[in-house]
Parts: structure tokens; C-alpha cells; sequence
């Protein structure tokens, strides 16, 4: 990210505090909603 960042590139860091390498529930529903977001933003 903060690569990203240096170089200008667009781009948003989200933590879950807690999570592991997958979701579950409500931080399941929030990753998910970020992913579609990006997809809709950068592929549509």
C-alpha cells in the first residue's frame, strides 16, 4: 500500500481488526462490498 502510495496509484487499505485469511459475517459482508466497489470502479 504505501508503495502505492508513493507512486500515486490509486488505492484504499482496509483493515478487520481480528480477521484471518478469511471472512465470516458482517467483515465477510464488508470485504465483499469492497471488492464489488473496486470491480464496478476499475473493470465495468
Amino acid at each position: 500500500y504505501e508503495e502505492f502510495q508513493k507512486k500515486n496509484v490509486e488505492s484504499q487499505f482496509i483493515t478487520i481488526p481480528g480477521g484471518g485469511h478469511g471472512f465470516q459475517g458482517e467483515d465477510a459482508q464488508r470485504a465483499d462490498s469492497a471488492r464489488l466497489e473496486w470491480f464496478k470502479k476499475h473493470l465495468l
